[in-house]
This record gives C-alpha cells, structure tokens and sequence, in this order.
C-alpha cells in the first residue's frame, strides 16, 4: 500500500510541477490549492511540503504557494520565501 501512495504522490508532484510551470505566477494558498487539484488536507501538505522541500517551490510570509525561481515576476527567488517552520530562507 505505501508503494502506491508514494507512486501517487510522485504523480501529484510532477502534475503541480507542470501546472506552475505552465502558468509561471500562479499563486496559491493550501485552501486553493486543495480545491484545484481535489485533494484532501493531509495529501495536499504532504505534496507542496514535497515541493518546497526540493525547492521549487516557495511560500510567501502571507501563506501563498510560488515558483521558487521568480523568473516571470523578476523576483529574486529566496525574497520573501519562507520554509516549513516559518523562517527567512
């Protein structure tokens, strides 16, 4: 069973990855998010901590979900980020 968790989650991150890549400023919190991609709470932490743990994505001191790299609002990539605890990255 945990393997077919994983392979879902694997899948969930690679669809979220080609949606913020899509669409460079999107901009989502949690809430959003869920409603947009269906998902419960805890599938829905464990996917964006999945994502800003390999950095790609980053989360504004106000809770919203970011591309880690800025490059379409010309934002430099760690400004304003935050990582899981709350702290300046």
């Amino acid at each position: 069973m945990k393997t077919v968790v994983h392979h879902s989650i694997e899948g969930l991150v690679a669809r979220v990855r080609g949606e913020f890549l899509e669409m460079p400023g999107l901009t989502l919190t949690e809430a959003q998010a869920r409603r947009l991609w269906g998902l419960d709470i805890p599938t829905c932490q464990q996917l964006l901590g999945r994502l800003l743990e390999v950095q790609f994505l980053a989360r504004t001191p106000d809770g919203h979900y970011r591309r880690a790299d800025g490059i379409v609002m010309g934002l430099n990539p760690r400004a304003n980020a935050v990582n899981v605890k709350g702290d300046p990255v």
